[in-house]
Order: C-alpha cells, then structure tokens, then sequence
C-alpha cells in the first residue's frame, strides 16, 4: 500500500485517502490548494518564463551539434532542425514498445474533427523504463534545459498513404494556458523513418527557409515552410509568444500533409513550462492559483525584444501583458516623433498628450497595447482610467477578476491615488 501512496498519491487520496493519511486531501479541489503545493512537493517554479524562449534558442543553435534554424526571429518563429538526432537502436526500441497497442488518433479539438485520420499511440510506463527511450528524453532534457518531469509521454504516431493531419496549433482545444503545469511553450516533433512520398510538416505562415536543413519543395496549393521527413531527424519549435508565453504563436499553426507513397512514422514530445508529471499523479487539473504562481515566479524585468510575430516592446510593458494578459501588439496611434503640423498647434497638442499618456502606462508598468483602447474610450491621464474605467469595460479589454485587483492595487501604489 505504501508503494501506491507513493506512485499514484491522487488515486489514493480519491478512493482509499485514510489508508496513505490523505483524508484532508479527499476534495481535489481542496486537495490542489496553495496551502498544500508543499506537503504534495508540488514544483511549481516556471522552467522557462517570459522573455526567455529566445535565448533558450539561441543557446541551442549556438552550442548543439547538427542544427539548423529553418527560421528564426524576426522573420519568423522559431523552428529548428537537428540531423541523426535519434540513433538506429533507439529508434527500433520506441516503435517496438508502441506500435502493438496503436490507435485511431483522434484531434483534441471538435474545430478539427475528422481533419486527423492518422493512428496513434503513447509511450508510458514500461515504454518509458526503456533504456533507449530515456536515452533519447535525456537527450532532449540535455538540448532544451527543462526537466523531462514537465514533458509529456511521447505520443508515437504512424501515417497511411493518403492519411493526414489538416492545420492545428498545439496549444488549442483544451486551454493548456489554465493547467497547473502551464502551457505547451515547445513541440518537439521526431521522424522515424524517410518518407518515400509526402507527409512533410508543413508550417502554412512560414514564408520560407532561412538556412539549410532537409525542406520539401510544397505540392501544389500548399503554401510555406515544409520539413522533410528524415529518419533520425527531428524539428524543434515554440508554440507560445517570447514576450508572453500564455498567448499561443499563430505562426506555428502546422500540419502534416498526406502521405503519398509508402508510410510515415513518427513521435512528439509536448514540452510544459512547469513539472506535469508530478502534477498529474496527485489528479490536479484546473488553473492553479495564480496569485500563489507569482509569488513562486516574480517577473523579471528585461529591456524589450522581438519575437518574432511582429511586435517589439519596452520591458516594462512585456512584463505588465504577461501579468495581464493582454497582447503586445504596437497601439495604432502616433509614434513619438511626430511631424510638425506647420502650425505647433492642435496637432502637436494631441501628440504631446498621447507620449504623456504612453509615458504614465509605462511607468506604472501597463501594457501599451492597451493605449489605442483607452484613447478610443477617450480616456487620456491615468486618473481618467481609475476614475472612468468601468468594471465592464475592464472585461471588454480581456481582464478577469484578478488581474483588475492586481492592476488597481499596483497602479494605487505608484500614484497614489
């Protein structure tokens, strides 16, 4: 029984809690409190944070053996190409384990339904006890920096002639941003075997390479960066934004175009920004506290970067739409320099008063997205914003509860108001 308390805490304390102790962590809910991430040894420090996506890239193409960066910032997100990444015996040992117990796959969300009609598989328990296997998680572990305790199982997946996957992103259907262990921040996507026609990945927003790696001229009608299957390969990219990892990177929407000739064999690896493994043993799903998820993870405040999705910020604005949750696109509006209307009157007036507005959102570290929205609202000092800024309207911009609270206590304290 000790052994089960150990090894499956969350089964225990739903369905036998007095034997291992549990009783008071019978209610999930309860269970999966802040008070109790200690006594559970909970990880909820953030492997990677905002901000942090692109040096975890750089270092990669900068150290790491037989990589390629198919794209990169600015011109588009990151994707990677690593040749022979995955060796002969290791690659015999995961279809070995997996491929008797495969499956009809099924999309994860009902917008795709019937767009997936490949069959699919997990590599759990004893698959994962494979030495070959924990070879090649380690090996990733190694090339990524995070812990495999925030990875998924590797979902093994083998494609028929005429068999496909149509465009998804990885971190839609289930909200992976309102999980305990964060979203999806990186896919990392292996190839079994060397495809004898079709079946490439195909990233439909990636206007074209940007250096060498194995790329597949696209059939006809298809459009954007296509990664040729090759055995032993394996490609590597960021599902969510650099500046904001709770918001997904619409450029990696991809897809797996139909296979042709012979057949594709392959697996993925789902990377988390905090432990998933752990989590999932004590049953806890569900947003976690997010107050509590701060406190663990203060923000750090970087000056501003470009992520790739057209966007360049100032640090103190990066930091307030990841606190906030709100996109960092540029605002509409007049840019700081501003020409001379050849009077100095109106038009320098409206300029001046927009760079002060700028100027206070920074300063009390508010995203300035968030500019355009409240000049439309007319809404141009911040004392105008606490003083007319309705809780409806609030919600209008995307903010939940919580981050209003947030927003108004940080904003008293700057101004005192």
């Amino acid at each position: 029984m000790t052994g089960s308390c150990k090894d499956g805490p969350g089964f225990m304390a739903d369905n036998c809690a007095k034997s291992c102790g549990f009783c008071d962590l019978h209610n999930r809910e309860e269970r999966c409190a802040a008070k109790n991430w200690p006594r559970m040894k909970l990880n909820m420090t953030n492997a990677i944070s905002d901000r942090e996506l692109d040096p975890l890239f750089e270092r990669i193409v900068a150290t790491y053996p037989k990589v390629h960066a198919l794209s990169r910032p600015p011109k588009g997100p990151w994707i990677l190409q690593f040749d022979d990444f995955i060796s002969e015996k290791e690659i015999k040992a995961l279809l070995g384990q997996t491929l008797p117990n495969i499956a009809r796959s099924d999309s994860q969300s009902s917008y795709h339904k019937g767009s997936r009609t490949s069959q699919h598989t997990w590599c759990e328990e004893q698959c994962q006890s494979n030495r070959q296997v924990k070879r090649v998680l380690n090996r990733i572990q190694t090339m990524t920096g995070i812990d495999k305790e925030n990875y998924e199982s590797i979902q093994v997946l083998r494609y028929g002639v005429g068999q496909r996957y149509g465009t998804h992103h990885d971190m839609e259907g289930e909200d992976t941003t309102e999980l305990f262990s964060g979203p999806r921040v990186l896919t990392f996507f292996m190839y079994f075997n060397t495809v004898k026609g079709g079946g490439g990945t195909n990233f439909p927003f990636v206007q074209e390479a940007q250096g060498q790696g194995a790329v597949s001229q696209n059939p006809e009608g298809i459009e954007g960066l296509t990664v040729t299957p090759k055995r032993g390969s394996a490609i590597l990219w960021a599902n969510c934004r650099n500046s904001n990892l709770q918001q997904a990177l619409q450029s990696t929407h991809h897809q797996a175009l139909p296979v042709t000739a012979g057949k594709k064999f392959a697996g993925n690896v789902w990377i988390h920004q905090r432990n998933l493994q752990h989590v999932s043993k004590w049953g806890c799903r569900g947003k976690p506290d997010y107050d509590a998820v701060d406190r663990i993870n203060p923000p750090k405040l970087v000056s501003g970067e470009d992520d790739g999705s057209g966007s360049t910020i100032g640090a103190a604005a990066s930091w307030a739409g990841s606190l906030l949750g709100f996109g960092t696109q540029a605002p509409k509006v007049a840019p700081k320099e501003t020409a001379d209307d050849g009077g100095g009157g109106e038009g320098q007036g409206e300029a001046r008063q927009l760079d002060a507005l700028r100027e206070e959102l920074e300063s009390l570290a508010m995203p300035v997205a968030l500019l355009q929205t409240l000049v439309d609202m007319q809404i141009t000092t911040v004392e105008q914003l606490f003083q007319s800024f309705t809780v409806d309207q609030m919600k209008t911009v995307g903010m939940n509860i919580g981050q209003r609270n947030r927003l108004v206590r940080r904003s008293k304290q700057r101004t005192g108001l």
